[in-house]
């Protein structure tokens, strides 16, 4: 790139000097020159590509509530009790209950 940009001075400056036949004129052409030289010299080419993906990982926090237990309350015989079960039923099934007194 240095070496373009030496080049495009020199040629400038003889072109400005031999075009006003002046030393300004070979001075403002080595400028331009030596900019126009650098400004070829500096443009991107493209040579590849390639595809890439570009993943994340969310974590995202939810609640969700879930039927565990069941209490069920029972009377039999003016006698009142409540149990728990773990076995899934749905509401108006019919459930087996074993009840036993026990006199204290």
């Amino acid at each position: 790139m240095a070496e373009m940009f030496l080049w495009g001075m020199i040629i400038g400056g003889l072109l400005g000097k031999g075009v006003t036949g002046k030393d300004n004129g070979a001075a403002a052409g080595a400028v331009f020159g030596g900019v126009i030289a650098a400004d070829k010299g500096s443009k991107q080419v493209v040579t590849g590509h390639r595809l890439e993906r570009q993943c994340s990982t969310v974590n995202q926090v939810s609640e969700e509530r879930q039927v565990v237990d069941y209490k069920i309350t029972y009377e039999w015989q003016g006698v009142k009790g409540t149990s728990r079960t773990y076995n899934y039923y749905n509401v108006g099934d019919r459930l087996p209950v074993t009840v036993s007194i026990i006199a204290q």
